[in-house]
């Protein structure tokens, strides 16, 4: 069984499973949310540094 992707249990069984989101958006949406993450990071980092040389 597959299970990449995003997948929702269907209320009728355990072993019953609907695909949400198919495998490539659910890796391009990773790799977007990861992307933002770095670059938030980032920033706050750059921004917390010249804001310590400047008033610390």
């Amino acid at each position: 069984m597959k299970l990449q992707g995003v997948f929702i249990r269907d209320i009728s069984g355990i072993e019953k499973l609907n695909l949400v989101l198919s495998q490539h958006d659910d890796t391009m949406l990773d790799m977007i949310f990861g992307l933002l993450g770095g670059l938030v990071f980032t920033i706050g980092k750059t921004g917390g540094y010249f804001y310590k040389r400047k008033f610390g």
